[in-house]
């Protein structure tokens, strides 16, 4: 059985991750997923959610908005609507915006266009709470 995957995200501006990797967690439209080598072929939908990806015990962190993933052979492609890797988050504006959104929200809650505001605020929260598990692994 192979002991690695081959992972690469893919999103319509560019590749943003290819590389070799021991497991994946990603968030599925059906439910959160973990992929290690040797998994069954699988193709699904994606969230909005956290990607992790783990090599050599090392955890690596990415905001992906929707998309799909396809599992075939040790191959992990994941072709998302946008991603942004954790890393490349700057915490203090994430923080800020995710503040800001939830304002926004609070003054929104109840009127026809509430959704927006709710999604403007799930996103924000997800870049945030990815910029927050990076600042931890340092």
């Amino acid at each position: 059985m192979p002991d690695k995957l081959s992972l690469n995200l893919v999103t319509p501006d560019k590749l943003l991750i290819s590389c070799s990797t021991d497991e994946i967690y990603a968030s599925g439209s059906e439910g959160d997923m973990g992929i290690l080598p040797g998994h069954a072929a699988l193709f699904c939908s994606l969230r909005s959610g956290g990607f992790r990806y783990t090599t050599a015990g090392v955890a690596e962190y990415a905001a992906v908005d929707g998309g799909f993933m396809e599992v075939k052979d040790d191959k992990v492609t994941v072709l998302a609507d946008s991603a942004e890797l954790g890393n490349a988050i700057d915490y203090d504006a994430a923080k800020i915006l995710k503040d800001e959104s939830e304002q926004e929200l609070a003054k929104h809650k109840g009127a026809e266009d509430e959704a927006v505001y709710i999604d403007r605020y799930n996103k924000a929260a997800l870049r945030f709470n990815i910029a927050e598990q990076c600042r931890k692994k340092v």
